[in-house]
């Protein structure tokens, strides 16, 4: 199932950009160009690797061919799942847990960023700019996440390691200042 009403379902916030309230939906004030200034959309390539899912630490490949046929081959057939395998372990370096993540990533966020930034393309005289983030911290964070995963890019731009009680290598301070 799909909520189609996305994050307006549950959160209702208010953009603002260089200092100006924006009181219009994103998606709005983006393609009538309100505010065009130059725009970067950034998600990092294993978003929800901010809450590990159990079952996916020891994941193999063979585990994750099994993930991909469960869920995908009823609705698109067994070779969408056969191809989603093998492209998802070349994306992922080899590592069938980060698979997981990356196509959880490009089916959510990811998607709704591209969609964002395609419409402020559209109208926008300034730059816009999609990103991922694919350099991982250094080490676990928190016991958990090992991956680029959710705000793992605003913790390291604003240093605020020890909110996060992480005492960042040398490559995540790097990293952070780029």
């Amino acid at each position: 199932p799909v909520d189609r009403a996305g994050l307006g379902a549950r959160v209702k916030t208010l953009l603002h950009v260089d200092g100006v309230t924006v009181g219009r939906p994103l998606l709005d004030a983006l393609a009538q160009g309100l505010v065009d200034v130059p725009l970067l959309m950034q998600a990092t390539e294993a978003e929800m690797n901010c809450y590990p899912h159990p079952d996916l630490l020891d994941l193999t490949e063979a585990g994750l061919k099994q993930f991909l046929r469960d869920k995908f081959a009823p609705v698109y057939g067994e070779a969408a799942a056969k191809e989603l395998a093998v492209r998802y372990m070349h994306e992922s370096r080899g590592v069938p847990e980060l698979a997981v993540y990356l196509i959880d990533g490009d089916t959510a966020s990811f998607c709704g960023l591209r969609q964002l930034a395609l419409t402020a393309g559209r109208v926008f005289k300034s730059p816009v700019y999609l990103a991922t983030v694919i350099a991982p911290p250094a080490t676990h964070v928190f016991g958990g996440p090992k991956f680029a995963y959710h705000n793992w890019d605003l913790m390291a731009a604003s240093e605020t390691w020890r909110f996060y009680n992480y005492s960042p290598a040398e490559r995540d301070v790097i990293f952070g200042r780029r």
